[in-house]
């Protein structure tokens, strides 16, 4: 699990900024977030072989 910062929206996908590492990342946005996600907020990210997924909201 890791901290990750939502840089923009584009569709159904987030352009996601890790808070340890500053690398950008884009991925799909899950049907559970889809309208709930917003610039700015913190999303906790799911890392597991070389893949990432968001998880949820952090700071809501």
């Amino acid at each position: 699990k890791r901290k990750a910062q939502i840089v923009s929206i584009e569709g159904n996908n987030a352009q996601v900024m890790d808070l340890e590492t500053y690398q950008v990342s884009t991925l799909p946005i899950p049907e559970e977030l889809q309208g709930k996600l917003k610039a700015g907020e913190e999303v906790e990210l799911l890392e597991a072989m070389g893949r990432q997924a968001l998880s949820r909201i952090i700071n809501q």
